[in-house]
């Protein structure tokens, strides 16, 4: 049944119990006006008839149930007539409308139990559609779910794939000078003078070629710059316990979204900015912005009390508790509760304090 046709129903119930009661005020009130009308006639009765007569005074006394209504029409209708103060119509008309009435009233209330039946079949039939609907819900959240977070790890799997491929190569070998090589990349030989049997006659003295100057060498390529050193990462705070306990005291919390109000309700940022607030250390109320303001620990290096960033770009937190446990406020129609850590999921770790 739709929605609207059920609020048709319902009017059309609410007015038929309405009718219901007009009617039997009606019909009580007939009741008594007819009651009215047999005790006057029955004490005309009384007065007029004896001997014989006064066999009709067991029909006259009578409850109006004990005989059928023609039985005590019929008698009431002698007497009426033998009397002459009231008229056999009158009777008949007071009659007549008590059983309109009665018929009138009958129709009502079988309307009315078929109504309450259909009703009732609607109200079923709701209850039905809206456990499929919640169920078809949650599948359809799951797989949604599912879905954003294999995008998300395909995401995250590619940039790590762009960083890992753009990384620079070094090449420190320098190329062999070639000017003291020959052509095969040995060195040059001398020219030798021809030695023969007699000695030739001494030639005119000339000047030897100038010495050609030695090539530049050329400068060292300078040393690559020391790589900066590690930031070590702070140790654990001793606050953490302090945070922990809290969040752990709020098991069962019902998740709602931008909410961070113990005993009502947390979102995943609104517990951990909560938590770690009640050891007195001030956190955003925002996964991403909780990451940026927390000094980044290697996710190996995970302690009690860290909180543990999933996703790319990061939409969940939660405290981590150690032994591969964390606390959190899921998602929508959870609470919070423990689970165990999802590592692949895990994008960063945050340490507070």
């Amino acid at each position: 049944m739709l929605a609207e046709d059920h609020i048709d129903v319902l009017a059309e119930q609410t007015q038929l119990e309405s009718e219901i009661t007009e009617l039997e005020t009606q019909l009580n009130d007939q009741q008594v006006a007819l009651n009215d009308l047999k005790g006057q006639l029955s004490q005309i009765a009384v007065n007029s008839f004896t001997g014989s007569g006064a066999r009709s005074l067991p029909f006259l006394l009578a409850s109006y149930d004990a005989h059928t209504v023609d039985q005590q029409r019929a008698v009431l209708a002698g007497v009426a007539t033998d009397t002459g103060n009231v008229t056999t119509d009158d009777l008949d008309v007071a009659l007549a409308e008590l059983d309109a009435t009665r018929s009138e009233l009958d129709a009502r209330l079988d309307r009315a139990e078929d109504l309450a039946g259909e009703i009732e079949a609607a109200r079923d039939a709701n209850r039905q559609k809206q456990t499929e609907y919640e169920r078809a819900r949650a599948l359809a959240e799951a797989e949604l779910g599912q879905l954003l977070r294999e995008e998300q790890e395909r995401r995250a799997r590619e940039s790590y794939e762009d960083v890992v491929g753009v990384q620079p190569t070094a090449s420190g070998d320098a190329s062999p000078s070639t000017e003291d090589q020959g052509a095969d990349g040995g060195s040059t030989p001398s020219t030798a003078t021809p030695t023969t049997g007699t000695t030739p006659a001494p030639g005119p003295t000339t000047d030897p070629p100038p010495a050609q100057e030695p090539a530049p060498t050329p400068d060292p390529a300078p040393a690559p710059d020391p790589a900066p050193a590690t930031p070590v990462p702070p140790s654990p705070s001793g606050l953490a316990e302090v945070a922990i306990e809290a969040a752990l005291s709020q098991l069962g919390v019902p998740w709602i979204f931008a909410t961070a109000k113990p005993g009502v309700g947390f979102d995943c940022s609104g517990l951990t900015s909560w938590a770690w607030g009640r050891a007195g250390i001030a956190l955003p109320h925002q996964s991403r912005a909780q990451f940026a303001a927390l000094p980044q620990i290697p996710i190996a290096n995970a302690q009690r009390g860290d909180l543990l960033f999933y996703y790319s770009p990061i939409s969940h937190v939660g405290i981590y508790l150690g032994n591969g446990q964390l606390v959190h406020s899921p998602n929508s129609g959870d609470t919070v509760k423990v689970s165990t850590v999802n590592w692949n999921n895990v994008t960063g770790v945050g340490r507070p304090g």
